[in-house]
Formats: C-alpha cells, structure tokens, sequence
C-alpha cells in the first residue's frame, strides 16, 4: 500500500501525540489477479482523524467526442470569472449574443483549465508541506502544519463542490434515459393491446 505509513492520530498538539497504523486493506490472491490494474493508497490528509485508503482500479476509456463547454458553480465564487465575462460583453467588436456567448465559453475554459490545475498545485503543495511537518512536535512546526491543513481542506471543499456537480449532472442524464426507456416500454406495451 502506498501513501503515509499511519492511517490514525489522536489530533493532539502536545507530546501526547499518538499515531497508528489501525486501517488496512486486504484482498486475496484471486482477487489480486483479477484486479491485476488495482492500487491500494492512504490519501494524505483528511478532517477525521483516520486517513482513508482509497482502492483505484485504472480503466482506460478512449474519448471519441469533443470536450463540451459546462460553467462550474466554484467559478462564480471566483475573482477572474466575473472579469472575463464583462470583458467579453463589453467589447462592442462582439456583435451578436452567440457569438458572445462562444466567446465566452472558450475563454471562461480555459481559465477554468487553468484554475483546476492551480487548485492540483496548491492541493500538492500543502500536502507536501504537511508531509514535512507531519511528526514534528514543535509549537512552530505545528501551527505551520495548521495554517497547511486549514488551506488544504478548503482546496477540497472547493473539489467536492466541483465533483458534486459532476455527479449531478450524471445523475440527471441517467434518470432522463431512464424515463426515456420507460416511457417506450409502455408505449409499446400500449400498441400491443
């Protein structure tokens, strides 16, 4: 298993500090073979005071269609958004609303593109500052490795709101070819009649 060697800590900031490898995961040979993709990882920070292993299995999919524009709801919390798209319908050289629209999309994507990787950056350098102070009993050391995991946590709430509304999305999609199919079978059924 790759990651951090312990997986629990008893959160405390004095010399009572306790870590323990308590969380494990486990899978037979079969298992193993057939997973051969499979890795088992402890993720470097949490807000429990247990580090959760993620299990990964790596599954190459080919994207055969082109990337669509979808503004993220993270980006309205954002400085640079508001910029770009007061930029955009303010430049009278614009004329239409489509075309500001198409404008808008492509730039407000790349920014977004851009943004999500800062977000990567900051999210790894935290971790790798926590990484540093981890185990250090230091009141300096500590309060550093605060402020790190303050910002880490708010980088992550900011990736879940972002993974949410993926999720729903998805989620929207499959109930709408559900109610699709459904509304075909009963049509069916009602010419059999």
């Amino acid at each position: 298993m790759n990651g951090y060697k312990y997986t629990w800590d008893n959160a405390r900031d004095d010399d009572d500090w306790v870590e323990a490898k308590l969380d494990r995961f486990l899978a037979n040979d079969d298992w193993k073979r057939r997973f051969a993709l499979s890795k088992a990882a402890v993720l470097d920070y949490s807000s429990s005071d247990h580090l959760p292993i993620l299990l990964q299995v790596r599954i190459f999919l080919p994207r055969h269609s082109p990337r669509l524009f979808r503004f993220e709801n993270t980006w309205g919390a954002e400085s640079g958004c508001r910029e770009i798209v007061e930029e955009i319908w303010s430049d009278p050289s614009l004329g239409s609303v489509l075309e500001k629209l198409q404008f808008c999309s492509v730039r407000l994507g790349e920014w977004g593109d851009n943004l999500r990787k800062l977000y990567k950056q900051e999210i790894d350098d935290c971790k790798r500052v926590m990484g540093l102070l981890r185990g250090k009993r230091d009141a300096h050391s500590r309060e550093s490795f605060r402020m790190a995991k303050s910002k880490f946590l708010d980088l992550l709430r900011r990736k879940e709101s972002y993974w949410r509304q993926r999720a729903k999305e998805f989620w929207l999609k499959e109930a709408i070819k559900i109610q699709n199919f459904s509304s075909q079978l009963l049509s069916d059924k009602g010419k059999s009649n």
